[in-house]
């Protein structure tokens, strides 16, 4: 194995007894990594969509499910997720597919720290000493509710073949949900990470990117660079996606699309699942940001660009110069004190800048937007307030529905 790798498996692995079942082989050019947590009905379908990939691509990447779940889990849970261990077993697709998997849920091998960043940080730490060592084969994540197309394989792979960045965002769309409430649920869901991600471009952010658990590929080399996966139990993607834009840098993928299923769910703290809740029990919500809190920010980050001469203290007086709310924000993230040392730390003025996005990073301008979007302050917005401001910016027509909104945005992010 790499020494890079073997360094990182012996500082930041997670230590215990788990292995991969099903394969042996050691020489795979990637891996498919699933948690999988009462996902019986669920699981194979998203197998099957991976076996409708070429043959040659299949051969080549391991794709592991980690059937998992905390010990204080329900014991239909439990039972459940036993069911899905024995499925495997007998389960045809091992034909078609390299078919791995890690048993996380029976007595003595539960997870401590349950939740899907430990099982996703589990399944990659463990693909890891599968993948060949003569290229810097390639990690996928995906989850067990989600559909891919057939040549999903095919354009991740091209992708790296050209691409200088570490990691990449897959485009995604929703599945049909199950009934009309749900449907609009996801659709007012969708709309607003779409007008979100638009909204970071327009103001030239770094982070400008879906952060979603299913539509997530990276270099294994990467992968290592920026600690690996964490162990949170709800926005691991978000996190992990930052930390590979600080260290590797974070690009869009085009050419195929994951389905990630419209279910509710109360397994994470926030997310779609909790956020499909509200919204049916309260469609009209408002959980936009309006767009000129994204000027605003773009604002901002175009005052950095052009006043890295400038010192903490100048800096400080231009930000609140140009937003009251904006310079109190910053005060509190203490600015001044840090862009001073971010100064002294860096002389040339292109990693100044690169020092300071990786302190301003996605958490921070996602932190930024809430205090500026405070209901005394440019507040919040439902779906049809927020939106056609958004595709009026980038030349497109609001339809005047969610649903046509939002098809109007995948069009043009998912690049159809």
């Amino acid at each position: 194995m790499d020494s890079t790798r073997r360094r990182y498996l012996d500082k930041r692995s997670i230590a215990g007894p788990w292995q991969i079942t099903g394969i042996k082989r050691s020489d795979y050019s990637g891996a498919i990594v699933i948690p999988a947590c009462d996902e019986e009905k669920w699981i194979f379908r998203t197998l099957h969509s991976l076996a409708n990939n070429p043959a040659d691509l299949r051969e080549n990447f391991l794709v592991l499910v980690v059937v998992n779940h905390p010990a204080d889990t329900d014991r239909s849970i439990k039972i459940a997720n036993r069911r899905t261990l024995e499925e495997f077993t007998a389960s045809p697709l091992r034909k078609n597919l390299q078919l791995g998997w890690v048993d996380a849920c029976s007595e003595s091998y539960e997870l401590a720290e349950g939740g899907v960043g430990s099982a996703r940080k589990l399944g990659f730490d463990l693909a890891l000493t599968r993948l060949r060592d003569d290229s810097d084969a390639i990690l996928i994540s995906l989850d067990a509710d989600t559909l891919v197309e057939s040549n999903y394989l095919e354009k991740i792979v091209q992708h790296f073949s050209v691409s200088s960045a570490g990691g990449t965002v897959i485009p995604f769309s929703h599945q049909l949900a199950t009934n009309a409430a749900e449907q609009q649920a996801i659709d007012n869901y969708e709309l607003y990470l779409r007008c979100y991600r638009l909204g970071l471009s327009l103001a030239d952010s770094p982070y400008a990117f879906h952060t979603i658990g299913s539509a997530i590929a990276c270099r294994s080399s990467a992968y290592v660079h920026c600690g690996g996966m964490n162990r949170r139990k709800g926005g691991e993607d978000f996190y992990f996606l930052q930390s590979l834009a600080k260290t590797s840098g974070v690009d869009y993928l085009y050419g195929t699309i994951v389905h990630p299923a419209a279910r509710l769910s109360s397994r994470v703290p926030f997310g779609t699942g909790p956020a499909l809740g509200r919204l049916i029990n309260n469609p009209d919500e408002k959980i936009f940001y309006p767009l000129s809190a994204f000027d605003l920010l773009g604002d901002w980050l175009k005052l950095v660009s052009t006043s890295l001469d400038l010192s903490g203290t100048q800096l400080q007086a231009a930000a609140t110069g140009l937003n009251h709310d904006l310079g109190s924000f910053l005060h509190k993230q203490k600015l001044t004190e840090t862009w001073s040392r971010l100064a002294a730390n860096h002389k040339s003025s292109q990693k100044l800048h690169q020092a300071f996005h990786t302190w301003f990073d996605g958490l921070k301008t996602q932190q930024l937007l809430k205090h500026l979007c405070q209901p005394d302050r440019y507040g919040m917005a439902a779906a049809l307030e927020a939106a056609p401001s958004f595709l009026d910016r980038v030349g497109l027509a609001s339809t005047g529905t969610v649903a046509g909104d939002l098809e109007l945005l995948r069009k043009m992010q998912n690049l159809l």
